[in-house]
């Protein structure tokens, strides 16, 4: 069993589309006598420009990257606008409006920065858990699901700050060509938060497999010892885990909202699930009979433990 870096593309793929470098059209300071009058929004609007570049630079990513720095992002639009505010003072009243509307885009940016941060610390997190899992430390792996979970609820709440800064923004006052980018950007935020959602069902149906696989590894050894009546208290409590993540990812996996880049990793985790569930109980059955010196019905509840495990690969 392992874990799917893939299964956290689809969420990132959305996750920074930008709409910087709309601060308005050219026309809004064509009146000025000097034109020395534009040179701070001008420059504003350069460094805006630059952080869409990176933004929409990351959100292209065939895979979530390593690092991803959101203080560099945040730097610029800080700088940004301190440039805007040398601007309110040399355009004319009328313009003030484009300069307030590019406040609103550094703000945007700085919030998909953050999410873009957390996304990507959420999937170093899940390649460490990946990491521990294929060295068979379950407790290591169970503690940090714990760290990404409490990431997944900060990249929650970082949405509804991207959402809320994406709100403030006025399309009538952005560039017609990227007009349409923005509209987009409405049903990309929506789609996140879709993708989001299956993303929690599915940490919350790992979290309670690798509850299961802490215990059945237990078990394994305990039975291996002959100490069958702990190993089947330790198997069915693992098969009570696993009946859980079981459960879990039926549900995700039926849902029709589950976004279609998910299920195939559902399906495939599912399988897993399942299967150790089964197996659970079969060498439940094989250590209670062990324990009662039936070495047959043993034998082969075990073999049926080991068919239920062989069954996804």
């Amino acid at each position: 069993m392992e874990t799917r870096r893939s299964i956290l593309i689809g969420t990132s793929s959305l996750a920074c589309l930008s709409i910087a470098g709309c601060l308005g059209s050219d026309e809004s300071g064509e009146n000025d006598e000097n034109a020395d009058a534009r040179e701070p929004y001008e420059e504003a609007q350069s460094l805006l420009e630059e952080n869409k570049e990176l933004l929409d630079e990351f959100g292209e990513s065939d895979e979530i990257p390593d690092s991803f720095d959101a203080d560099d992002i945040k730097r610029r639009a800080d700088l940004a606008e301190e440039k805007l505010d040398d601007a309110e003072t040399t355009l004319s009243d009328e313009d003030q409006e484009y300069v307030e509307n590019a406040r609103s885009i550094a703000a945007y940016q700085r919030e998909a920065a953050e999410y873009g941060a957390l996304f990507v610390e959420f999937g170093n997190c899940f390649d460490t858990v990946d990491a521990y899992v294929t060295a068979e430390r379950f407790e290591a792996a169970n503690d940090e699901l714990d760290e990404c979970q409490d990431l997944l609820e900060q990249i929650r709440d970082q949405l509804e700050a991207v959402e809320s800064a994406h709100s403030e923004i006025d399309p009538e006052l952005i560039e017609d060509d990227s007009r349409l980018e923005y509209e987009q950007l409405d049903d990309d935020l929506q789609i996140l938060g879709d993708e989001l959602d299956a993303m929690e069902r599915f940490v919350d149906g790992f979290q309670q497999f690798m509850d299961g696989a802490v215990v059945v590894f237990d078990a394994f050894e305990q039975y291996d010892n002959e100490a069958y009546e702990t190993a089947e208290t330790r198997f069915r409590t693992a098969e009570g885990h696993f009946e859980e993540s079981e459960e879990t990812l039926a549900l995700l996996e039926a849902d029709p909202d589950t976004p279609q880049q998910f299920k195939s990793d559902v399906i495939e985790f599912h399988c897993s699930a399942e299967a150790f569930y089964e197996a659970s109980g079969y060498f439940a059955e094989s250590a209670t009979a062990a324990a009662n010196r039936n070495w047959d019905r043993a034998d082969q509840y075990a073999q049926e433990g080991e068919a239920a495990l062989d069954r996804c690969e």
